[in-house]
């Protein structure tokens, strides 16, 4: 489940690499970059939410219709800003404000124009923990085990097992 857990991540890491360099992405406000958003939202539903933030914290594109203004986790925005080119950041608990469920963001910097340009602004996504946890525990492959998702950070309690319906 542990293993299965850090694939999610790592999952998480791959789109935004990937996602960090594409074109539609890099001009934010166009509909190529909510339609491409939306597109890469559809192959990756342990994420609630992926999207593009300015530099200036103001939510250019999301994957879905939500029409958020402002990024809300800053201490995660301002760490992906001040990452590095290859920078991935991950976020807290906090419980996701456009769709009510416990999330995590993960983070990283837009490509720059050119060597030495700061970030125009980063790409998240929102790994939704209520699925990570279900899918762990599905991985598990047993009924009874007992399954929690842990931040080592602060040491907190992040998601319990969820219901399961028995064997």
């Amino acid at each position: 489940g542990a293993e299965r857990q850090d694939d999610g991540f790592g999952g998480g890491h791959d789109v935004l690499s990937l996602l960090r360099r594409l074109r539609e992405v890099a001009t934010p406000g166009s509909s190529a970059c909510h339609t491409s958003l939306q597109m890469v939202g559809a192959d990756y539903p342990q994420f609630t939410t992926i999207g593009v933030v300015d530099a200036s914290g103001e939510v250019a594109c999301f994957g879905h219709s939500a029409k958020e203004r402002y990024f809300r986790d800053h201490e995660v925005f301002a760490d992906a800003l001040a990452a590095g080119p290859a920078g991935f950041v991950v976020g807290k608990f906090r419980i996701g404000a456009v769709t009510g469920k416990p999330i995590v963001f993960a983070a990283a910097p837009l490509a720059a124009a050119s060597i030495g340009e700061p970030a125009p602004g980063i790409v998240f996504v929102a790994v939704d923990l209520d699925r990570a946890a279900t899918d762990a525990l599905d991985y598990a492959g047993s009924c009874d085990a007992p399954l929690t998702l842990v931040d080592t950070r602060p040491a907190t309690h992040l998601v319990p097992a969820p219901n399961h319906p028995p064997c």
